[in-house]
């Protein structure tokens, strides 16, 4: 039972820990709405990009306030983790990269959200966004785990490490506004 406030921040520490296989959390109802949320729908977001990037998240069974002395205003919810061998996302830096900045936006579509979040110029993100199969207007929670991880493969390619990729103005003729992702060093 994790104190509710903090529930999400346990969860994402116990995922990064090495030493777990599996793991039953009781949490408030909505967290785990967000933790077992599938691309399309209200809940999907960081939360279960983070969770189902490393674990398969499935619901147990609801817990009703009535359970509990004093008696909470919120349903809780018993919610299962089983780590994934191997997991699903194996360049984790880039992927959450790239779905922090598209999330960072979240009414915005793609184009925006990465352009901004990212730092990019428009034309140069729209074409790595068609690239990866999808559409700039398509909104962040309507990408699935693997529409990220093709977007994070395109931004930061394995032989340039998410670290080691700066943000420099571009040097634009019409001397418009614009940003380019460059390597250091070059």
């Amino acid at each position: 039972n994790l104190p509710y406030s903090a529930a999400a921040a346990i969860v994402q520490k116990v995922l990064a820990w090495d030493g777990w296989d599996r793991g039953v959390f009781m949490v408030q109802k909505e967290v785990a709405e967000r933790m077992v949320a599938r691309p399309g729908g209200g809940d999907w977001g960081l939360l279960a990009l983070s969770v189902q990037s490393r674990a398969r998240a499935r619901v147990l069974f609801h817990v009703p306030p009535g359970s509990f002395r004093p008696r909470p205003r919120v349903v809780s919810t018993v919610v299962e983790l089983t780590r994934s061998v191997p997991a699903p996302v194996e360049r984790t830096e880039p992927f959450f990269r790239v779905a922090r900045a598209a999330f960072g936006q979240r009414r915005k579509n793609l184009l925006n959200s990465l352009s901004h979040g990212l730092g990019l110029d428009k034309s140069s993100t729209a074409a790595t966004i068609a690239a990866a199969g999808l559409a700039a207007t398509q909104r962040p929670e309507t990408v699935d785990m693997e529409g990220f991880k093709r977007l994070a493969d395109l931004l930061c390619p394995r032989d340039v490490h998410a670290e080691d990729v700066v943000v420099v103005p571009r040097v634009a003729e019409n001397a418009g506004e614009g940003e380019a992702q460059v390597p250091r060093g070059q």
